[in-house]
């Protein structure tokens, strides 16, 4: 059920509150304009009340018995299922979004942190991003905003940290998991759940991370929320369109240093609607890998388990390469990973390329001619690929990565291809890896 009109406004007001600090909580408000507070930490909840309030999610894809237990399978559906949980937690991510708006819209910074490396990758200089959003500086004032996150677990020090800048009248949004991260003391103002554990459970006790990949979603989502609530106040922050595109590099000189346009005005937007927008975009490439790519993800992980790991090489194209990637909690199954070259093809027998929006030709010629095996993954297929030493998957997703439009506005907005490009990669290497023991499967329940 979706909810619109007078019950968001009661939701949203009821969030806010939350998110703000308890009812009760005594506020007392500085010459400057921010308001003090005993804020609360939001505890994001699984209630039917809260799912009540959630965007529809999309209708899931039926997979055959044969296919359920396919690694592949596994790990994109507990992609899935991860994104219904964020669309749970959309009022509290809306309100949270708010508070931040309101403290940005009256001269407040936002910025990203964390121990989850490839965070800051992502959300800074993104197409589709926020162009005023930085990584933390050593100082911060009071009434600044930081992006906290972290694969799923919150160390002592980052609590210390979230602790310290809250002392400071900084707010905090922290990205981790709600289970794993379990702790009443030094928590950041809300806490957006990433799920329940880190991610696919393997055979020789690795896992192919989720946590990291739900945290990019989960920012995006929040990201979409925060522009919409920027609108609501009568501001719309400068977005930042992909370099590739005509007039981009023009456009990115005109707005640079600027975190408002003063040339743009946007209508108010909806809680919910570009969040759920962009969790739309991701479910439906989701849920179109489930339905094509179970047959050629089995078949690639055959590649790679049959390659000694010396002849196999990983080539990307990504904001989040290569630390993503080098997650020290899942195989390295590659004996060279680099960045993708667009006029020097892979050199290694078996090559997997994670690229961006076109297709890359020099790996494919170099593959049909047969001096190696290539798997490739990009937003636009290579017509003539269709050899068998080559196989492609596809990500589903856009060209022009970012994907939400906002009416009123020159750019889309919020990029999907290093979730995808991510999703790809693990359901990859959970069809590579060695199966779960059944003693291992029963311990991991």
């Amino acid at each position: 059920m979706r909810v619109r009109g007078a019950a968001w406004a009661i939701l949203m007001a009821m969030s806010v509150a939350m998110v703000g600090g308890c009812t009760s909580a005594r506020t007392s408000t500085r010459s400057d304009g921010n308001t003090d507070a005993e804020r609360a930490v939001v505890t994001l909840t699984r209630s039917r009340s809260s799912r009540s309030t959630a965007r529809e999610a999309p209708p899931r894809v039926a997979l055959p018995p044969t296919l359920i237990a396919r690694p592949s399978v596994q790990y994109l559906t507990r992609l899935s299922d991860a994104v219904d949980l964020t669309r749970i937690q959309m009022p509290q991510i809306a309100a949270s979004a708010e508070a931040a708006a309101s403290r940005v819209t009256r001269g407040a910074r936002l910025f990203v942190a964390g121990t989850q490396a490839d965070f800051a990758a992502e959300m800074i200089d993104r197409a589709g991003g926020l162009a005023a959003i930085a990584p933390v500086p050593r100082i911060l004032n009071r009434g600044d905003v930081v992006l906290y996150a972290v694969p799923s677990r919150m160390t002592v020090a980052d609590r210390i940290r979230i602790s310290h800048w809250r002392s400071q009248g900084v707010y905090v949004v922290g990205f981790a998991s709600a289970k794993l991260s379990n702790d009443p003391y030094f928590q950041p103002d809300v806490l957006i759940d990433s799920g329940d554990d880190e991610g696919l459970l393997l055979g020789d006790g690795k896992i192919c991370p989720s946590d990291t990949v739900m945290n990019l979603v989960n920012a995006w989502t929040w990201t979409g929320e925060y522009v919409a609530a920027c609108t609501r106040l009568g501001r719309m922050p400068v977005l930042n369109q992909s370099l590739g595109e005509s007039g981009a590099f023009a456009r990115a000189t005109k707005y640079r240093g600027r975190t408002f346009h003063d040339d743009v005005k946007v209508t108010a937007i909806a809680p919910g609607k570009l969040g759920g927008e962009y969790l739309d975009v991701i479910a439906a490439s989701l849920a179109g890998m489930l339905r094509k790519a179970p047959a050629t993800l089995e078949f690639g992980g055959r590649w790679l388990r049959d390659t000694r790991a010396s002849s196999r090489g990983l080539y990307v194209a990504s904001t989040i390469f290569p630390t993503h990637f080098a997650d020290a909690r899942a195989p390295q199954p590659f004996g060279k990973i680099g960045e993708l070259q667009l006029r020097q093809p892979p050199q290694t027998p078996l090559s997997v390329v994670i690229g961006y929006e076109d297709p890359p030709q020099i790996a494919i010629d170099f593959a049909t001619m047969r001096r190696g095996r290539l798997i490739y993954s990009s937003a636009r297929r290579d017509g003539a690929d269709r050899r068998q030493e080559v196989l492609y998957i596809d990500p589903h997703t856009q060209r022009g990565d970012a994907c939400v439009k906002v009416a009123g506005y020159d750019i889309k907005i919020l990029p999907a291809s290093s979730v995808m490009q991510a999703a790809v990669y693990w359901s990859l290497i959970a069809e590579s890896a060695p199966p779960l023991t059944a003693t291992a499967r029963g311990a991991a329940r």
